[in-house]
């Protein structure tokens, strides 16, 4: 059997994460992709796109969790800001 169609594949194993191993990353075709990049701006880009994905607020990994806390505790210091400021201008 063969191939006419070959893909190049480019394998990421070192991601720094506990939910994700490894990604891999089907590469265009040269004469399809409008860019001809170096080797290396191919792996910053995948990089890039696992940064994302991993980073992002939207993650499931607990990204919208952590907005939640951090809106609590934003509400938690304007509501004691608040209340020291009306101790103050009651003292005055």
């Amino acid at each position: 059997m063969t191939l006419k169609n070959k893909r190049q594949v480019l394998i990421i194993n070192d991601i720094r994460s506990d939910k994700i191993e490894q990604a891999i990353f089907i590469l265009r075709d040269e004469k399809d992709s409008r860019t001809h990049g170096v080797e290396s701006d191919i792996v910053l880009e995948a990089h890039r796109i696992i940064n994302g994905v991993l980073y992002s607020p939207s993650a499931s990994c607990g990204g919208e969790k952590k907005h939640k806390k951090l809106m609590r505790a934003a509400v938690w210091l304007l509501s004691a800001a608040a209340a020291a400021l009306l101790m103050i201008l009651l003292l005055t």
